[in-house]
């Protein structure tokens, strides 16, 4: 069941229409009065600049922190928006009232239905659709280790995180096939490409993400549609903050302030902050623009950039102390590896070791090298050695023409 409400002044069918099965020619589309293949655009444009008016954008997760950065950056570059969500937010409402080209569709995502249901509405609202933004997610600290992850567990994780938006694209791609330049931006996580023990689910369902965008930009690449995602590190959204929150979790579970857990995650960062979800929608904008009509199959990070890997397990690390433990033990981080300080004397043989070794295998390879060139040299000495001489022997009796060679 959902609910719909809108502030733009269009008339809207009944809720519930099916979505259309089959491309190019969906039941129902009617055509844009100009699609993104007519467009334009100047270079080096973001969408701000009127590349994105009239246009129809569906966000996922569209309720708070990223998607609403997302709706609120659409709406402020001229499209219209329907933004599917599993509650409504006062957020959201706040933006209805103010008469903006925004209607709220209130469904579960999850669910085999919801995502088919939401783009009905948003087709049936505007006429069509040329933007797909998936974003909805979730994530759960896996505090206890891999054998505490139940089968119902790992369901759960992939529904919200993989199969929510492979349903939603399914039911979108054919109306982003009949523009001829549709887009679908998908919000995936740095974990996809650097998973982590403490979220070890969401990080096989994020890279089960990114790679079926990264399929499907193949497929329909040639066709019209875009497709790429956006992979951020720890934003700074109420997934980290709230009360049962990343921090929040992290910090129960191992006896730490909520706000040590959020320290440690900035202080991976070489910017030192989380990420903004503006920052994040900024860059979906961008990739939903014309401007950007020649980039599909690619996954931007957004992160930071990490200052030094080191994620400290809680199973590894019981002992150590609060800030260690929790370096990197976050939802959307970096790469596990487990690091030991060793005392100085025994860094101090280390560092010897590797430099005898370093030293070792430098002097094998000049060794190799000096053996080689000496058997070229041998080599061309012997033939040389097996010339035949020039000019008459003693006897008289020519030995033959310059350059001839025995046998």
């Amino acid at each position: 069941m959902s609910s719909r409400t809108s502030g733009a002044s269009k008339p809207c069918a009944p809720p519930g229409i099916p979505a259309p099965p089959e491309p190019p020619a969906p039941p129902g589309f009617l055509p844009h009065s100009g699609d993104f293949s007519r467009t334009s655009p100047a270079t080096g444009s973001s969408g701000g600049d009127g590349q994105l008016t009239g246009r129809t954008v569906v966000v996922t997760g569209a309720g708070r922190g990223i998607g609403l950065a997302v709706v609120e950056a659409f709406l402020a570059a001229g499209a219209h928006v329907g933004a599917g969500s599993r509650e409504r937010t006062e957020a959201l409402d706040r933006r209805v009232k103010r008469g903006t080209e925004l209607a709220v569709v209130e469904l579960d995502l999850a669910t085999p239905d919801g995502p088919n249901a939401l783009i009905a509405e948003a087709v049936a609202l505007h006429g069509g659709l040329d933007v797909l933004v998936n974003n909805v997610g979730a994530v759960r600290p896996r505090v206890d280790g891999f054998l505490s992850v139940t089968d119902e567990d790992w369901d759960w994780t992939f529904t919200a995180n993989f199969m929510a938006a492979v349903r939603t694209t399914r039911a979108a791609l054919p109306h982003l096939l009949a523009t001829g330049a549709g887009r679908v931006v998908t919000v995936s996580s740095v974990n996809g490409r650097l998973p982590d023990p403490l979220v070890i689910d969401y990080s096989a369902a994020r890279a089960a993400l990114t790679s079926f965008c990264k399929a499907l930009s193949k497929e329909v690449g040639s066709r019209g549609v875009r497709v790429n995602t956006v992979s951020p590190g720890p934003v700074e959204t109420a997934r980290w903050q709230r009360a049962g929150g990343v921090a929040a979790t992290v910090g129960q579970s191992r006896g730490v302030d909520p706000r040590e857990v959020a320290r440690g995650a900035v202080d991976q960062s070489v910017t030192g902050r989380f990420t903004r979800p503006s920052e994040v929608a900024g860059l979906v904008l961008y990739l939903a623009a014309p401007s950007a009509a020649n980039i599909t199959g690619a996954d931007f990070v957004i992160d930071g950039t990490p200052r030094r890997i080191a994620l400290i397990h809680p199973h590894v690390a019981a002992g150590t102390a609060p800030a260690a433990r929790l370096s990197a033990l976050f939802g959307e981080n970096l790469e596990r590896s487990v690091s030991f300080r060793l005392p100085g004397s025994s860094r101090l043989v280390a560092a010897v070791f590797a430099l005898a070794v370093g030293l070792g295998a430098i002097t094998v390879t000049a060794c190799g090298q000096l053996a080689w060139s000496r058997l070229l040299f041998g080599e061309w000495l012997s033939r040389r050695r097996r010339r035949v001489p020039v000019g008459p022997d003693p006897a008289g009796t020519p030995r033959g023409d310059p350059g001839q060679r025995r046998g």
